[in-house]
């Protein structure tokens, strides 16, 4: 530690390394799924690599001062480079997620109208074998010479109906 310490050029190259090595496992891993989020690291990377480039010119250099002024300017617009993107970043993630959730709900959408006009497929289908049902019962119904009956609830119904004529006959028979 006190190797690094006391000596800045030591520290920036160190830094540098560092970034460099960090611009170099973004760039082979990819770990960011979203590209905007992917280059946002990678201009950050590479502006402090920048940064810490040109801290080593100014300590080694032999600048004079309106060159230090004018480096002075170059970092601090590297700075606000990175603050620009990083905002421009936050926008283009936003229109993209709204996109992106627009696209679902699109396709939501239209799953239901697939799933809905299935559904009114098989309702037409049953209702047509409803009515099929209906008119082979109404044949039978006209084809049954017995009665016309379909169902034994029928049959008892209509034995009621004769047993109850018979006895009204019986009675109207016997009081006349």
């Amino acid at each position: 530690m006190a190797l690094v310490e006391s000596r800045p050029i030591i520290q920036a190259c160190t830094a540098i390394l560092i970034c460099v090595i960090s611009c170099c496992t973004l760039n082979y891993f990819e770990p960011h799924k979203n590209r905007i989020l992917f280059w946002l690291a990678q201009v950050s990377f590479v502006t402090t690599t920048l940064k810490f480039l040109v801290s080593i010119v100014i300590i080694n250099g032999q600048t004079s001062d309106t060159e230090k002024e004018d480096i002075g300017y170059l970092l601090i617009s590297f700075d606000i480079l990175f603050f620009i993107s990083s905002i421009a970043a936050c926008v283009g993630t936003v229109y993209l997620l709204r996109k992106k959730i627009g696209k679902i709900e699109k396709d939501i959408k239209s799953e239901m109208k697939k799933q809905r006009s299935k559904l009114l497929k098989h309702k037409k289908t049953l209702i047509g074998k409803v009515k099929t049902y209906r008119n082979i019962v109404q044949r039978n119904n006209t084809h049954n010479s017995k009665n016309n009956k379909v169902f034994p609830a029928d049959d008892k119904l209509m034995q009621l109906k004769k047993l109850n004529e018979v006895k009204a006959r019986k009675f109207w028979n016997a009081s006349s």
